[in-house]
């Protein structure tokens, strides 16, 4: 059974670790990240940018206590690293939980990249038409029509965060 670690880093440096981790048999450490969408002098930007800063997820087969001694103990001297893993309030779960895992890889491509999904407004009305967010309308806290994102509540490690989601928006005209 494959399970995902996560791990706190210094801002700036996760890729960084995720390529050392990478250089370790039997795992693979991942930076998920997100199309992040802009409008420029009328024309819309993409640009790859990370979902959930300072953290790098790693999946490998390992137990906590294999992965302790195989990687994190490699790692911990490096100056961005600052802590293990995130962990929940049961101190034998240290993965993410099934649901948690699902949700990501229900919204990333092969590549751990989320791209945007598309929604028509019209009026003050948003629904979604295709995407990573088709069909998952009732996560969505919010939308920001000038960022172009919608706004989640996600559990990560039994925490609550906000994650946000690019949307490409389409206005009808009524």
């Amino acid at each position: 059974m494959n399970h995902w670690f996560v791990i706190y880093v210094k801002s700036g440096f996760e890729d960084e670790i995720a390529h050392k981790i990478n250089e370790i048999d039997q795992v693979t450490a991942f930076v998920p990240r997100k199309i992040k969408l802009y409008k420029r002098q009328g024309k819309i930007i993409k640009v790859n940018d990370i979902v959930f800063k300072s953290y790098v997820f790693i999946e490998t087969e390992m137990d906590y206590e294999t992965f302790y001694l195989e990687v994190i103990s490699k790692i911990k001297v490096h100056s961005a690293f600052f802590k293990t893993l995130l962990h929940k309030d049961d101190k034998n779960l240290e993965t993410l939980y099934p649901s948690e895992k699902d949700l990501l890889l229900s919204l990333m491509n092969k590549d751990r990249l989320i791209e945007p999904s598309i929604a028509f407004v019209e009026g003050d009305k948003v629904t979604i038409v295709s995407g990573p967010l088709m069909g998952k309308e009732s996560i969505i806290q919010k939308i920001n029509k000038h960022k172009r994102i919608a706004i989640l509540e996600v559990e990560l490690m039994g925490r609550s965060i906000e994650m946000q989601i690019p949307l490409e928006l389409i206005f009808k005209n009524s």
